[in-house]
């Protein structure tokens, strides 16, 4: 769920190059999208970022825990609250991708936080 205080919300992402590490990121506003390495980055503003886990087999996860992750690892700006709203992406390996470039991007989720 969304709830800050249930803190239960997990963030999955699949389709990554298995036996890696990924980390995902969450920014203060979603935009557009840039290219980048062998994707689109679509998480701006200002970017705060969780430790990298493992792809495992190609799909791996952030959560539970992820409102107290932010503010073991984020200073007070990067600290989920309820109302606030934040971006989340994953940043992963893919040697060998479409573009040439040795990492990628997952899909954005823009994400608003309730009580």
């Amino acid at each position: 769920s969304t709830s800050v205080t249930a803190d239960n919300l997990v963030l999955t992402t699949a389709g990554m190059n298995p036996f890696g590490f990924a980390l995902t990121f969450m920014g203060t506003a979603p935009f557009p999208g840039v290219a980048a390495q062998n994707g689109t980055l679509c998480a701006g503003g200002t970017n705060y970022r969780f430790p990298p886990f493992p792809t495992g087999v190609g799909t791996g996860a952030l959560g539970p825990g992820i409102v107290a992750q932010s503010f073991v690892f984020n200073p007070p700006p990067g600290r989920i609250l309820s109302g606030s709203t934040w971006a989340f992406q994953t940043w992963y390996r893919d040697v060998g991708g479409p573009c040439g470039a040795a990492s990628n991007f997952s899909n954005a989720l823009s994400v608003t936080f309730t009580p």
